[in-house]
């Protein structure tokens, strides 16, 4: 078997356990991660399950029942949009805000249902508020917060993937915010640098920090904006340094590098699906043999890593979409399709 070929049966794996595992829950919603161990089951997540209308939309399945039962579990009508998650049930999320948001716009395009695009609008209207009003965003949509300070309540450059969905709605408004967001980001970048991705310990976290390549590649597919690529380029690369330099050293404290987390399994999908999206080829591809799979009757998932047996549905679209934006492969993803 060609390496091609042992790449796509992976990505047929991968896509078989989308289907099965998560559309066996789309009723009930879209859980953070699967286990055998029915205790430790991870938890309905709304923004995992914009993340899966998205990825069924690319996958032209829209119309099967489990995107019905997905989008109505997260908004049964425009007055009742689910953002929080159960363990928060008193904080909304921007970032998770603008992936619900493209979930549902990327469903109401395929479907024609109209009722969801007001509702991917409706969603996006205060963020667009505060963007065209006063030029700023804050990470916290709603609500307050009760958990630790980390790059999810205080960081700013990771937002401009929702630019995804602000461009998905087609109006110049939601344009315009998404173009202000972009030098928002840009401008944090340039201010913060590397501590924009860094906890209060020092801990620096390639997650958000690979999110915002991935906003900026998005914009800069969509408007063609070559500065942008070219700074989602040398992000991407410095992120694969910090990276290479933690595996050499076969350490979570990377040195020089500071206190880094990369052994998981959504930034190494992250990582992996970027060198195809951007066309950069990855100078250290062993890296990519650090994604653990988890194998089963229901196909196979990738484990968030560090030894869990947490089957982690956002890794596992991550990675069936970074098999897809390689040279082998013959599929293709726009800056609609990402998840």
């Amino acid at each position: 078997m060609t390496h091609s070929q042992e790449l796509m049966q992976t990505f047929q794996a991968l896509d078989l356990w989308l289907q099965s595992k998560c559309g066996k829950t789309a009723r009930n919603g879209i859980n953070s991660w699967y286990s055998e161990n029915m205790s430790d089951g991870g938890y309905p997540y709304p923004e995992i399950a914009g993340y899966f209308l998205t990825y069924e939309s690319w996958r032209g399945r829209s119309n099967k029942k489990e995107s019905h039962d997905t989008a109505q579990w997260l908004s049964h009508d425009e007055d009742s949009i689910r953002i929080a998650r159960d363990i928060e049930p008193n904080t909304e999320y921007v970032f998770d805000a603008g992936i619900i948001a493209a979930g549902i716009l990327s469903f109401a395009e395929k479907t024609g249902e109209v009722r969801y695009q007001n509702i991917g609008k409706r969603i996006l209207e205060p963020i667009i508020d505060n963007l065209l009003t006063k030029g700023s965003i804050h990470p916290i949509l709603s609500g307050s917060y009760n958990r630790r300070r980390t790059w999810s309540t205080d960081a700013r450059a990771h937002l401009v993937k929702i630019v995804q969905a602000l461009l998905k709605t087609g109006t110049s408004q939601a344009e315009q915010a998404a173009a202000i967001l972009v030098k928002l980001v840009v401008h944090t970048l340039q201010n913060n640098d590397l501590n924009e991705f860094r906890n209060a310990d020092g801990r620096l976290y390639l997650h958000p920090m690979l999110y915002t390549v991935e906003g900026l590649w998005i914009w800069a597919s969509a408007t063609d904006d070559q500065a942008a690529l070219t700074l989602a380029k040398n992000l991407y690369r410095r992120a694969e340094s910090i990276i290479i330099k933690s595996a050499r050293l076969e350490s979570e404290d990377a040195g020089g590098a500071g206190n880094v987390a990369w052994k998981q399994g959504d930034v190494l999908a992250q990582l992996y699906r970027l060198s195809g999206l951007l066309q950069m080829a990855m100078k250290q591809p062993s890296l990519i043999d650090n994604v653990e799979l988890i194998p089963s009757s229901e196909g196979t998932a990738v484990s968030y890593g560090y030894g869990l047996q947490h089957q982690n549905t956002w890794a596992t679209m991550f990675y069936s979409q970074a098999i897809a934006c390689q040279k082998s492969s013959s599929m293709t993803v726009t800056w609609k399709d990402l998840v």
